[in-house]
């Protein structure tokens, strides 16, 4: 996982983005920092809350799953048996890995449509 992400100013004008509830929004670009060099994180909704929602009250299990939903429709896709992960959709056309960065123990998307 890398240290940190660039986030383009283009992602405000994404339409699907905009579609977006306001807290989805919000998970939606925090999660941006914390995925692999391939776009994965798990999207456990209680993983998410330790790692990147635990000092946001507001953001509760139930709420971060209603936004998990939301980012899924468009924006990723949630997948494993038990839909343990998410993968972002295009994240590899705006971001570029550094080569050193260590590979990723999140298994790929095998869907179709991403």
């Amino acid at each position: 996982m890398a240290k940190g992400r660039m986030i383009a100013r283009a992602i405000v004008k994404d339409p699907a983005v905009a579609k977006l509830s306001d807290k989805a929004a919000l998970l939606y670009t925090w999660l941006i920092p914390f995925l692999d060099r391939q776009g994965k994180f798990y999207a456990l909704p209680c993983e998410i809350k330790g790692e990147i929602m635990s000092r946001r009250p507001t953001f509760t299990l139930s709420v971060i799953e209603k936004c998990l939903k939301e980012i899924d429709v468009e924006l990723g896709r949630i997948y494993g048996k038990n839909r343990e992960y998410i993968v972002l959709k295009g994240f590899l056309n705006h971001n570029n890995p550094h080569p050193h960065e260590p590979k990723s123990d999140i298994p790929d998307y095998q869907g179709k449509n991403l």
